[in-house]
C-alpha cells in the first residue's frame, strides 16, 4: 500500500509551532498525586463540572488498580441511585462504570469512589448530562457525498470493465506526468457524479484502477482514505457515515480493511457518539483518537448562556478509545473549554456550529494537539488535566507568530494540525 498522504490541493500555508520550555528535557509526567504523600488521584471522565455529557455515557476513572478503586456509587439528582457494571481498563489502569439505562437530560450525576478525584477535594465529583439535539433537517446537497446527483446514470465518460459492467468508478487523466512526486499509488474518495458511484478508488500513477470499493448505500458517505498501522499490521482505511446536519459534519465510523482488502475492524466512538469524517489518529498503544460533533440544546444558561434558547448548539467531542475493547479511555468537549463567544461564526438561530474541530493528534509530550476550523485557533490539550496548555490563532491567543507582519497571530480557518 501506499504512504499516507492528505491534504487539499492549491496553495497552502504551513504553520510552524515551536514551544520553548525552560527545561532541557521532556519526561513522562508521573501520576497526578494528592495532598498526602502517595496519594494518588484519579483522572474522571465525563470530567468533573462538565456540562455536555451524554445519556448515554459510561464513567471513566483511571489512575489506579482497580482494586484501589473499590466501589463506585453514582447518583442522577432524576435518576436516583444509578446501577450498572464495573469492568477493568484493558490496560489496568482504573475502571469504567457502565450505567444499565441511559442517563436522563438535564440531571446532575454525583459519583463517589473511595480514591481521590483530581480537580476535586476527595473521591466524588459531579457532571451535567446535556440535552441532546435532534438534527434541523437539513439533507446533503446534490452530488455531496451520499446525495443524490441529476443526469444519466450510464458510465458512457467513466471507465468501462469488460468483467465488471456493474463498477461506476471516476475516470482520471493524467495530462502531464510529474518528474518529483514519490512513487506509489494515489488514494481518492470521489462523490457521486452522473458518471461514477461514490466510493474508495486506488491508482497507479498512470491514472489506471486498481481498487475500488462502491459506497452506494442511500446517504452514506465515504471519504478520507489513508494507510496507517493498526494493531501492528498495515491497513487501509476510510470513513463512512451520514450528514444529517449538512456537509461537514458527519456521524458514523471507520472502515480497516487488510492487506487483501478483507474488512477486519468498525473503529466506533464510545458513550453515545459518532464519528466524524475529518481525522482518525492511531497510536502505536493499541488505541485511537476520534471526534464528533454533538449536538446540544441551548439553556441560555451556564457554558450555553451565548446562543438561541432551544436551537442547537455543536459541541466538539474527543475521544481516545481501546481498539481492541472499544473502551472510552479519554474525553474532551470543547464546549466545557472554549466559550461560545470565541466564535468567527455568527449563532445561527437554527444550528450554531460554533467551534468545528477538524483535526486531532498525539504529540510527544503525550499531549493531544486539535485543530477548529471556526474559532480560527490551534490548541494544545494536557492529557492529564484536560485544560488548554495553548492556543495559537483565534481571540485568545496566547502565542505569537515569530517574524510575522505585526498584527499576524495566527491562521485562518486552517484544518490538519499534526506534530
Amino acid at each position: 500500500m501506499g504512504q499516507r498522504a492528505r491534504g487539499g490541493l492549491g496553495a497552502r500555508v504551513v504553520w510552524a509551532i515551536v514551544a520553548v520550555a525552560c527545561a532541557a528535557a521532556v519526561v513522562a509526567s508521573p501520576p497526578a498525586v494528592g495532598s498526602e504523600p502517595g496519594e494518588v488521584m484519579l483522572q474522571a471522565f465525563p470530567a468533573p463540572g462538565s456540562q455536555s455529557s451524554s445519556p448515554a455515557t459510561s464513567i471513566t476513572l483511571r489512575g489506579a488498580p482497580p482494586e484501589a478503586i473499590g466501589d463506585v456509587e453514582v447518583h442522577g439528582t432524576t435518576s436516583g441511585p444509578v446501577s450498572g457494571r464495573i469492568d477493568p481498563l484493558p490496560d489496568g489502569s482504573g475502571v469504567v462504570f457502565d450505567p444499565r439505562a441511559d442517563l436522563v437530560p438535564g440531571e446532575t450525576i454525583e459519583v463517589s469512589t473511595e480514591v481521590v478525584i483530581a480537580a476535586s477535594e476527595d473521591g466524588s465529583y459531579a457532571f451535567e448530562v446535556a440535552q441532546p439535539g435532534t438534527h434541523p433537517g437539513v439533507d446533503l446537497d446534490a452530488g455531496a457525498p451520499g446525495g443524490d446527483a441529476e443526469g444519466p446514470v450510464a458510465n458512457a465518460a467513466g471507465d468501462a470493465f469488460v468483467t465488471r459492467p456493474d463498477l461506476r468508478s471516476a475516470p482520471v487523466e493524467i495530462h502531464v506526468p510529474s518528474s518529483s512526486s514519490e512513487p506509489g499509488l494515489l488514494f481518492a474518495t470521489p462523490r457521486l457524479s452522473p458518471v461514477n458511484d461514490p466510493g474508495i478508488q486506488i491508482y497507479d500513477e498512470a491514472g489506471e484502477l486498481v481498487w475500488f470499493h462502491p459506497v452506494t448505500a442511500d446517504g452514506v458517505a465515504s471519504g478520507d482514505a489513508f494507510v496507517d498501522t493498526y494493531l501492528g499490521r498495515r491497513a487501509l482505511i476510510w470513513f463512512e457515515g451520514t450528514a444529517p446536519f449538512g456537509g461537514g459534519n458527519y456521524r458514523g465510523e471507520w472502515v480497516v480493511v487488510d492487506e487483501t482488502y478483507r474488512e477486519v475492524a468498525r473503529v466506533q466512538m464510545g458513550n453515545g457518539y459518532q464519528a466524524d469524517i475529518h481525522d482518525l489518529f492511531l497510536t502505536d498503544r493499541g488505541t485511537a483518537y476520534l471526534m464528533a460533533y454533538n449536538p446540544l440544546i441551548c439553556t441560555g444558561t451556564g457554558v450555553l448562556a451565548d446562543c438561541v434558547v432551544d436551537s442547537v448548539v455543536m459541541d466538539s467531542v474527543v475521544q481516545e478509545i481501546d481498539l481492541t475493547t472499544g473502551t472510552v479511555l479519554w474525553e474532551w468537549h470543547s464546549i466545557d473549554h472554549v466559550a461560545l463567544s470565541l466564535s468567527y461564526i455568527d449563532g445561527n438561530p437554527q444550528q450554531f456550529d460554533y467551534f468545528h474541530i477538524n483535526s486531532v493528534a498525539e504529540d510527544l509530550d503525550g499531549d493531544v494537539l486539535i485543530s477548529a476550523r471556526n474559532t480560527s485557533a490551534l490548541y494544545k490539550i494536557d492529557k492529564d488535566s484536560t485544560e488548554i496548555e495553548w492556543t495559537f490563532g483565534g481571540q485568545a491567543t496566547t502565542l505569537t507568530a515569530v517574524g510575522e507582519p505585526s498584527g499576524v497571530v495566527g491562521p485562518d480557518y486552517q484544518h490538519h494540525l499534526r506534530a
